[in-house]
């Protein structure tokens, strides 16, 4: 066992005897994930729960040994048994290859999804119907449970949770889904069940299932998002497997053992992307964790996987992320034991479309190895238009020394010294009679917090070209998001949403000024789709302290329903008065901004409204505060990053796309009485 490597528990659950739509991979799926395990991970206990189909097909009783019959009772109690026995600190793997379906609504419920029911998994039974579910909010109050006692959780479900919208079934594809056959008194809630009413830390986006925890706690990969089907496929002949643990276990395999979920995560999507455009996976919890083991990350979390589409080198960002004709990326392959120097091939970003760009080898006659789905893009060089100016007014001793510094470090911003016209920049540093120096921002007003960080870190003894490029690398990329507009949305597009963010009076906060609040003051933010087809949100908090957080918990886009889902919905009898997405917050002064004298401060919330759904994580920024820790936070791109295949074959093509976004502007004043 490594210094890393610690106790875990692994419940695997693959049921192809349905006597409804059985399927031929889910059993298969168990015993691939199983030997991962056992090849990877010896100190994984292992229990797989399995329904084999019988050569019989009369015969109702499976051929496995009671006790390894994937009931809920079997399930309950082994969980149960696995919380009763584990240790703070180690891990359980969840598993489960089978039919999902959406159950009614529980009425009492507060989290329950009364538009388009509650998600649950298929269990094997012994009864007339052969299955009993396990309902979501049940899984949830077991997983808290493990949460709250320490233990690290993730759960993967190759199923699929779309209700009845099922797509036209393809060759050699085979939907995982059921309707629910029984009802709330056949079935009484588990006695843990109520628990999570009395916890007030679960999603509370409208559209989108509710059962998740807090996302710090836990990792969560589905093969689907919603509205969706999730599908096996014969991938040898008389083979079949669930398209996601196929994709996961040549993504473990092509990674290494001890890779965070984030680049699994992309490898996955990548290989959808790819191999079956039609379904989304979707990953939900905290991305940082390793899959199965507290091992650190070892890819470089700023890293972009490479999709092939139509004999094309493709990169899942285009103008929504800010990419330019003639940024360029360094390549390299997925697996780091076969990544050497002559690897790493450099690659520019040609035709740019509006969620993604194709890519050109500069070195195509050199090249060693062929650059195919999987691979990893490190952004090397940003289009000039999209760098930020710095004037630096630093004393000509070291002006030779920090010049040869900064030609091949930043990338996001261009220091300018000792010119004599500072006033067109959008930061300037200049020495202070203190032996330090002070920043003022392209108001030519002081910035606290930057001159407060910028005299810390010198105070340390850093190099002052190493301060200076760690800060504003930092300040840069903050700025370049923040930037990020459309000025010329598609019109049809523009015009079939509603995005609305008002105050408790219900005045709408619209415009490019900053608008004044109290803290605490509850805003809310509501998005309306009057379109036939979905679109997907996007939302992110840039803080005063120059920190980018993706604020939707848990998650990286939400998704609310078109017109041809809710119609579908109203014929099945569901409500659909409440789809779209809406969530209540406020904003406060920090502490750090009130220790340096502030009464108020800035924030900035960004939206983003896509066709289909892609992600920012590479981003994501902490407070600027924290880039004096520990390993000096030297390097501001090392943030958790998802990338994607997020496509649906049927609904776009994966090189199309359309985008939309805005900014809203909150001034928060600290009140009279606090």
């Amino acid at each position: 066992m490594t210094a890393f490597e610690s106790r875990g528990w692994a419940v695997l659950i693959g049921i192809d005897h349905y006597k409804d739509k059985p399927l031929k991979g889910a059993v298969r799926d168990v015993a691939k994930i199983s030997a991962y395990l056992e090849e990877y991970h010896r100190s994984v206990t292992i229990y797989p729960f399995t329904a084999t189909r019988p050569s019989d097909v009369g015969r109702d009783l499976l051929q496995e040994e009671n006790v390894r019959w994937p009931t809920y009772e079997n399930i309950v109690g082994k969980f149960e048994d696995i919380l009763s026995k584990a240790n703070p600190g180690e891990f359980v793997h969840i598993h489960f290859s089978g039919h999902g379906t959406r159950c009614e609504a529980n009425k009492l419920e507060e989290f329950s999804n009364k538009a388009t029911g509650d998600l649950a998994l298929v269990l094997w039974a012994a009864n007339s119907t052969g299955q009993r579910c396990l309902k979501g909010y049940t899984l949830a109050a077991l997983i808290k449970r493990m949460i709250d006692k320490g233990l690290q959780v993730t759960l993967v479900l190759d199923c699929c949770f779309s209700g009845s919208v099922m797509r036209h079934p393809i060759k050699h594809y085979r939907p995982r889904y059921l309707h629910c056959c029984h009802t709330e008194t056949e079935y009484p809630l588990h006695e843990n069940d109520s628990t999570l009413a009395k916890h007030p830390i679960l999603r509370s986006a409208r559209n989108h299932t509710r059962w998740l925890l807090n996302p710090e706690k836990y990792t969560i990969l589905a093969a689907a998002n919603p509205w969706e089907i999730a599908g096996e496929f014969e991938h040898a002949p008389n083979e079949y497997s669930g398209a996601l643990t196929y994709m996961m276990d040549i993504a473990l395999r092509h990674c290494g053992s001890y890779t965070g979920f984030g680049a699994i995560y992309q490898q996955i999507k990548s290989l959808f992307h790819e191999k079956f455009p039609k379904q989304t996976p979707a990953a939900f919890g905290n991305q940082i964790q390793s899959l199965f083991d507290r091992s650190p990350p070892i890819h470089d979390t700023s890293s972009v996987c490479t999709f092939t589409r139509e004999n094309r080198l493709c990169l899942d960002a285009g103008q929504a992320h800010g990419v330019h004709a003639g940024d360029q990326y360094d390549l390299s392959p997925p697996n780091l034991s076969a990544l050497n120097e002559r690897s790493v091939q450099r690659a520019q970003v040609m035709d740019v479309r509006a969620l993604s760009c194709d890519l050109e080898l500069l070195n195509k006659s050199s090249a060693a190895t062929v650059v195919s789905t999987g691979w990893w893009a490190n952004l090397r060089l940003l289009h000039s238009s999209g760098r930020m100016l710095v004037h630096l007014d630093i004393p000509t001793a070291e002006q030779a020394g920090w010049k040869a510094a900064s030609q091949k470090s930043q990338l996001y911003f261009d220091p300018v010294i000792g010119d004599d016209d500072p006033s067109s920049y959008s930061i300037r540093v200049i020495p202070n009679e203190q032996a330090s120096y002070e920043v003022f921002d392209e108001k030519s007003d002081r910035s606290k917090i930057l001159s407060s960080i910028l005299q810390r870190m010198i105070r340390a003894s850093l190099p002052l070209e190493m301060v200076i490029r760690t800060i504003f690398e930092h300040v840069a990329k903050f700025t370049f998001f923040r930037n990020i507009a459309n000025h010329q949305p598609a019109e049809e597009f523009f015009s079939s949403f509603d995005v609305r963010l008002v105050n408790d009076a219900g005045e709408r906060l619209d415009g490019n000024d900053f608008k004044e609040l109290f803290e605490q003051d509850v805003l809310t933010l509501d998005v309306k789709n009057s379109s036939r087809k979905m679109i997907y949100i996007s939302l992110f908090y840039l803080s005063p302290e120059y920190e980018i957080v993706n604020f939707i918990q848990g998650t990286d886009c939400m998704v609310v329903a078109g017109s041809e889902k809710q119609q579908i919905a109203r014929i099945e009898g569901k409500d659909v008065s409440k789809t779209g997405f809406e969530t209540k917050f406020s904003t406060s002064i920090s502490e750090s901004m009130k220790g340096l004298g502030a009464d108020c401060c800035d924030n900035i919330f960004k939206i983003f409204i896509t066709t289909r759904p892609t992600l920012f994580t590479q981003f994501q920024l902490p407070t600027i505060s924290n880039l004096d820790r520990l390993d000096s936070g030297l390097r501001t791109d090392e943030y958790q990053r998802r990338r994607r295949a997020l496509l649906d074959e049927q609904r776009y093509d994966p090189l199309e796309g359309l985008w939309w976004t805005r900014n809203f502007y909150i001034r928060t004043r600290a009140r009279e009485d606090s």
